[in-house]
């Protein structure tokens, strides 16, 4: 990904014509900083990427320039020079001292090269990339060359061996040399000199390679044809991975197979060749085998201009190796955004488009983490902007697949083994602001339970508080002065989870910070020290926090309306709120062991005004930032309400979006198909929720302008509006227009409910869509 200001730049030069392909490519280079390990512009790659990028941005690209000296041509065969026949024959130990050197200069490596290509049978080769030449040598004669060259990208026994997927590849191929030739003048015979010029070549490959190229190599690969046993390899204790496929009489055919796909001959197949492979460093396959870490706010995002549209936005950041990935991901993408909680069938009427929808939803080398890769990025460049403080409110919920149990593979049980439901269990971490704007979704976690009791639990699912805690730091990382508050309910009610936080805050990342809820209920003897307290307290916690310098205060706040199995009514509350300092003490083998406590804030918040008979509010909030003041009482329980937006996410996810009424094959297929819906889900209340939180923002920076042209259209040509609001310009700020989307669909706004809820913003949304892609058909 460019950067913005590059972006920009690019555009401005192609409008003005003035500069030619190759000056666009110093220039791009230049801009971005785009430098290969040794420093030097990468030319050629940016070359490459002039068209595609002009395309993005619909400007045409300067008439390429022909030569006018012609391009460089290799000689023809006759003209290659010729080297005089060489007739050596004694022991290795006569011969010595041997020299392996690598060419240093143009001439060295030309005549090399020439050497090659005279006496070599398959002579110098094309390398694709970089290459490194040796010349081995002895009493002033040069005696062969062993030529290096960068690895092929795909050599099947090598990628079984190291078990690489593409991603894997990708990241660590730079790292593998391949020997593409290897020469010993055929008037040489020397015995055990081949074996010996490789055990000369190793012990300086890797540092040489480095020095030319800036990249320190840890393996290198050879492919011996049929017919040549190999024995200098073995010799030098390369490892045989096996053979190729090989291609039968050319063309790219492979060799035919029986009824049960065992190949016709036990033999190797034509053309095949045995691979070598040989570590230049102890541990050289776990090396190669690391897979390559993801850094959160690594591509940012082009300069657009505002009002863009999002499903480009949240899914053209995508690192996908393969580019036909990025696309059909960016595809289906477009098509949730135009028929939200549609079937799949629905959004791909087209049977080839359908397929590959199909295809990328059951392939198993996109994850659903790949699909939510991009969207992540676009949360991070969100939150960058956002000044002040991130909440990152992380909550479980269940998927009900009952039905689907005999035809879906990979659900569970919900709640115990013996029950009948089924479905997936989805760990979500949201992103807002502390006015409960929606910034984005930053983690989506889905697992089965097993259908029988296993004998090893093995990992435990309440690691999953450590995840989102983990993605905190990430987001902490990409938006540095930014303040990150995790913020969980009472099952994240964990002592390691705040001394993870601290551990983490000792090493050096000091901007996030951890804001749980206790949990009354539990019984374990975890105990909670406070020196403002008259006695120590063990859970569960007393139900009044007599602390005895205590700050405290009343609020009055509107709770809302609740089913399920802790139904309520929805009513005004009064509260009595405390905060004092704690330290949450480990438990009791760690704290005879010496280990000291984690120091937090406790916020005790108590009804006043309970119903007869009514349970009272009671929550007891747990934060590692605070403050002796009324102040900080008061951010702390803003903080935690904003979990209240997390429910409101998974009811728009499953009422709304409907991921519960998709029906596919495989549990890991659901999982993806959530991640679109949820991106949906979140776009939808992010429009409600920027006219609460933030009603002045520019329309423009929201809604499209086919959109705001849309929703003008239909207000108007309806008479929508009150006859004081007609004939006048278009609001500019977003409350305006969310009011004007509401009414499209009966919404009437008035001074006891002025905003529209998700579900009416939901049901605008999807009809704004349907209008907009029949509008964008009729257009063409």
């Amino acid at each position: 990904m460019l950067k913005p200001s590059t972006v920009a730049w690019m555009r401005s030069e192609l409008r003005r014509g003035a500069l030619s392909r190759a000056q666009l490519a110093v220039g791009l280079c230049e801009q971005d900083d785009w430098r290969n390990r040794r420093g030097k512009p990468c030319l050629a790659s940016a070359r490459k990427a002039l068209p595609r990028l002009a395309a993005d941005l619909g400007l045409p690209l300067p008439e390429p320039t022909r030569r006018t000296g012609g391009c460089r041509r290799r000689p023809p065969q006759e003209a290659r020079k010729t080297f005089p026949p060489l007739q050596l024959q004694c022991s290795l130990k006569d011969l010595r001292p041997v020299c392996v050197s690598p060419a240093e200069t143009p001439e060295q490596r030309r005549h090399l090269a020439s050497l090659l290509d005279a006496e070599h049978p398959l002579q110098r080769g094309q390398a694709p990339g970089c290459r490194l030449l040796y010349g081995i040598e002895a009493g002033g004669q040069l005696l062969g060359v062993i030529s290096f060259v960068a690895a092929g990208l795909r050599l099947g026994p090598r990628d079984k061996h190291l078990g690489w997927d593409e991603r894997t590849r990708g990241h660590n191929i730079d790292r593998l040399l391949c020997n593409d030739r290897f020469l010993v003048r055929p008037g040489v015979r020397v015995p055990n000199l081949a074996s010996h010029a490789w055990g000369l070549v190793l012990k300086q490959l890797a540092a040489d390679w480095e020095a030319r190229h800036g990249v320190l190599p840890v393996a290198v690969e050879t492919c011996v044809e049929q017919g040549r046993k190999g024995s200098s390899y073995k010799a030098a204790q390369f490892t045989s991975l096996g053979f190729t496929n090989g291609l039968a009489w050319g063309r790219g055919k492979r060799l035919p197979k029986e009824k049960h796909g065992r190949q016709q001959a036990r033999k190797p197949p034509p053309q095949a060749k045995q691979v070598f492979v040989k570590g230049l460093q102890d541990g050289w396959e776990q090396v190669l085998r690391e897979r390559p870490v993801r850094v959160l706010g690594q591509f940012p995002g082009p300069a657009r201009d505002s009002g863009a549209d999002w499903a480009e936005c949240e899914f053209e950041r995508s690192d996908l190796p393969d580019r036909r990935l990025r696309e059909r991901l960016k595809a289906m993408g477009k098509a949730w955004r135009d028929q939200p909680g549609e079937c799949v069938p629905t959004l791909f009427p087209e049977s080839a488009e359908q397929r590959a929808a199909y295809r990328l939803l059951n392939n198993k080398r996109v994850t659903p983490e790949d699909v939510l890769q991009p969207h992540r990025e676009a949360l991070a460049e969100r939150a960058g902007q956002q000044p002040g403080t991130v909440l990152l409110v992380q909550d479980t919920t269940t998927l009900n697949y009952t039905g689907l149990q005999e035809c879906t593979e990979g659900l569970g049980p919900l709640k115990d083994r013996a029950n009948s439901s089924r479905g997936l269990f989805v760990h979500a971490a949201v992103a807002f602001t502390p006015g409960r704007r929606s910034l984005g979704v930053s983690g989506l976690e889905v697992w089965a339970r097993p259908l029988e009791e296993p004998a090893d639990e093995g990992e435990k699912e309440s690691r999953r508080w450590f995840r989102g805690l983990q993605q905190g730091f990430e987001l902490g990382r990409a938006c540095p002065g930014r303040q990150i508050v995790v913020v969980g309910d009472r099952e994240s009610d964990i002592y390691d989870l705040f001394r993870e936080r601290e551990r983490r805050e000792q090493a050096g990342e000091e901007n996030v910070e951890l804001l749980v809820r206790v949990n009354l209920g539990r019984q374990r003897k975890a105990k909670v020290r406070c020196p403002e307290l008259k006695m120590e307290m063990v859970r569960p916690l007393p139900v009044q926090c007599d602390f005895q310098h205590r700050v405290q205060f009343r609020r009055t706040f509107r709770l809302l309306s609740q089913g399920g199995k802790r139904a309520r009514r929805g009513s005004r509350v009064e509260t009595k709120v405390s905060i004092g300092a704690v330290e949450l003490q480990p438990p009791e083998a760690r704290r005879k062991r010496g280990e000291a406590g984690v120091e937090a804030w406790l916020v005790h918040v108590a009804q006043t005004n309970a119903r007869k008979g009514a349970r009272p509010l009671e929550w007891l909030l747990l934060s590692t930032v605070g403050g002796p003041s009324k102040l900080w009482a008061q951010r702390i329980v803003r903080w935690y309400e904003a979990r209240w937006s997390i429910e409101e996410f998974f009811k728009v996810l499953k009422s709304h979006a409907r991921i519960e009424d998709r029906r596919l094959r495989t549990a890991e297929a659901l999982a993806k198909c959530l991640v679109f819906d949820a991106i949906t889900a979140w776009q939808a209340q992010s429009l409600g929720s920027y006219a609460r939180d933030a009603p002045d923002t520019p329309a423009e920076q929201v809604l499209t302008q086919d959109e705001r042209a849309m929703i003008l259209a239909v207000v108007r040509k309806k008479r929508l509006l009150p006859p004081a609001e007609r004939g006048r310009p278009p609001p500019k700020d977003i409350r305006s227009w969310v009011v004007w989307l509401a009414r499209t669909v009966g919404f009437r706004p008035s001074k006891r409910r002025p905003l529209p809820g998700h579900q009416l913003i939901w049901r605008a949304y999807v009809k704004l869509q349907v209008r907009l892609e029949g509008w964008r058909i009729m257009r063409g």
